[in-house]
């Protein structure tokens, strides 16, 4: 996770575990200490899915990318 402090941007790794029928996305993973569950859905295949997170309310949406283009986002947010 790259959290923006406005300062800098600092990031977190978690560990996740879960299951799925290929509708729904269950994550579980530790953050402070506490399990936190994540739940979301697949959208038209495995290739986008959203998913609860605990810093927000909303569902945030996740598409798959190839390691070439993660590696250009990543560097890119890096630079900021």
């Amino acid at each position: 996770m790259m959290d923006d402090t406005g300062e800098e941007l600092k990031e977190t790794r978690y560990g996740l575990n879960g299951i799925t029928d290929g509708l729904m996305v269950k994550f579980f993973t530790t953050v402070n200490g506490k399990e936190t569950k994540l739940e979301g859905n697949f959208h038209e295949g495995a290739t986008e899915f959203n998913l609860s997170f605990w810093t927000t309310d909303k569902k945030l949406s996740f598409h798959a990318v190839t390691e070439e283009e993660f590696n250009h986002i990543y560097k890119e947010i890096k630079k900021k």
